[in-house]
């Protein structure tokens, strides 16, 4: 694509292309589980590139890309029962193309077009869980992804904003309470924003230091987790029963 002079959006087209193929590849019936997963996994990390070239053009470009791997994934969930996560998980990348849209078309606060049936989904999933307990999953995620998610564009675009003050705070204050109830939609939605906030947060400081000292820091915590490898693997272990153990 570079060598065609496409630019940008010939890259972002090509990825997105790609991780659909790939998808469709790895649900295809009788596919062992040895082939699935690592296409799976080639298929996401497509997905992500398209979405970085798409990000370097414009929001409507980032929107369409977003609408066809999230009508992509949504679709396989739909047409296969054993890939229903897919139908899970396509479903509020379809809402963020939609929210990325309306910020494309200038609309300043997108959270007035969104939030109130947001936090509506929110009450109806949170009575739901009162009267019939069950995993939050299905419950809380829609609604949390109608109340936070939207507001995640433009978080990235400006994150020293109000917008993203408010943001990381609601990640935190989702991620803390999801810890002391134990529920997993709230906990695993507000550790993804905290950490995509932070890392937006340390982007530009990290740029702006000597090229030696990201790369040395790296270094020394490869070298850390090598010399303590067991110890890390017991941590992770940890870390997956609890969030496992979540309802």
């Amino acid at each position: 694509v570079d060598v065609a002079g496409a630019g940008c959006r010939g890259g972002a087209l090509a990825a997105v292309a790609v991780a659909v193929v790939l998808l469709a590849l790895a649900s295809l019936p009788g596919l062992s589980r040895a082939l699935r997963v690592p296409w799976e996994v080639v298929a996401g990390l497509t997905a992500c590139v398209s979405l970085v070239e798409a990000s370097d053009t414009s929001l409507g470009w980032l929107s369409l890309c977003l609408t066809v791997l999230g009508a992509a994934a949504a679709g396989v969930g739909l047409l296969r029962r054993d890939r229903r996560p897919y139908a899970v998980g396509g479903s509020p990348v379809i809402g963020l193309a939609y929210v990325t849209r309306l910020v494309a078309s200038d609309i300043g606060v997108v959270e007035a077009y969104t939030m109130p049936f947001g936090i509506l989904l929110l009450a109806a999933g949170v009575v739901r869980m009162v009267t019939d307990p069950r995993r939050s999953s299905s419950a809380l995620l829609p609604g949390l992804g109608l109340v936070l998610l939207p507001s995640l564009p433009g978080a990235l675009v400006d994150p020293t904003s109000l917008r993203g003050l408010l943001l990381a705070l609601a990640g935190v204050v989702a991620l803390a309470a999801g810890a002391i109830v134990r529920q997993k939609a709230p906990f695993l939605v507000g550790a993804a924003l905290t950490t995509l906030l932070a890392l937006r947060w340390a982007g530009p400081l990290v740029g702006d230091l000597p090229w030696w000292i990201p790369l040395g820091t790296v270094g020394l915590v490869l070298l850390l987790a090598g010399a303590t490898w067991e110890a890390r693997v017991r941590d992770a272990r940890a870390a997956v029963s609890y969030v496992r153990g979540l309802r």
